[in-house]
């Protein structure tokens, strides 16, 4: 674009916010800065492109300040930001102390920057809501952590999603009935450390198909598995698995 000044403004319900701004006068911050962004912005609902070629030829911007006085702006150009849903986030602009006019070419080029700015700013919305919904999910993790490590019987969280169901956490009643640190278990398959004499590996048919169904299923009589870690195998009265 060859223009002295740009900067991105962001709009959300009472206010814009200019959130990166670059050139050779100050686009980037102070009240009165902020006061023209609002009014220049906004000048229309439309999601066409504004485009001045000499402010002090308009009635919407020939008696501002920033035209009347420091920095003497002349041009102005401004894509609006509009999301994939069609909503107006904020506007690409670009500013001139000289007047000119905007050509096809530079008209494509202002269109595809504010095409890639859309992109940068939904890419970021998106990792800013999987970031909260993150934190979210480990304060219920850690809440439920800290419920079950209360709890006076083994309990373990399996990971159904897996083939082997494995084993995602175990509370801390594990180290005292099985005298071994639960974190020996942790990210190992089911199999590897329970087991049910004579049948078939766990998960075995009947329990996946209850689980899927969210029903609770029990095994009677499992005791870990000889070869799941270093101590000599404990047995288990009731193993009980609920979705």
């Amino acid at each position: 674009m060859q223009a002295p000044a740009a900067l991105v403004a962001l709009f959300n319900d009472d206010q814009v916010s200019v959130v990166q701004g670059d050139g050779a006068f100050n686009v980037g911050g102070g009240a009165a800065w902020q006061h023209s962004v609002s009014q220049w912005a906004l000048v229309t609902s439309s999601h066409q492109a504004t485009v001045v070629s000499d402010t002090t030829l308009d009635p919407r911007f020939a008696s501002h300040p920033l035209v009347c006085e420091e920095p003497f702006i002349r041009f102005y150009a401004a894509a609006p930001l509009v999301s994939a849903a069609g909503a107006r986030l904020g506007t690409l602009c670009f500013l001139d102390t000289q007047p000119r006019q905007l050509d096809a070419g530079q008209a494509l080029i202002l269109s595809n920057m504010a095409d890639m700015v859309v992109r940068h700013v939904e890419q970021d919305k998106a990792l800013q809501q999987r970031m909260a919904q993150n934190a979210e999910l480990r304060r219920i993790h850690k809440q439920m952590h800290d419920i079950v490590d209360c709890f006076e019987w083994c309990c373990v969280v399996l990971d159904t999603s897996t083939p082997d169901w494995t084993i995602m956490y175990a509370n801390a009643a594990w180290n005292k009935v099985t005298g071994s640190d639960r974190n020996e278990v942790l990210g190992r398959p089911l199999a590897s450390v329970l087991e049910v004499p004579g049948a078939a590996p766990l998960p075995g048919p009947a329990h996946i198909a209850s689980v899927a169904a969210g029903q609770e299923s029990k095994t009677l009589l499992a005791k870990l598995h000889a070869t799941a870690v270093a101590w000599a195998p404990a047995s288990l009265t009731e193993w009980a698995m609920a979705a």
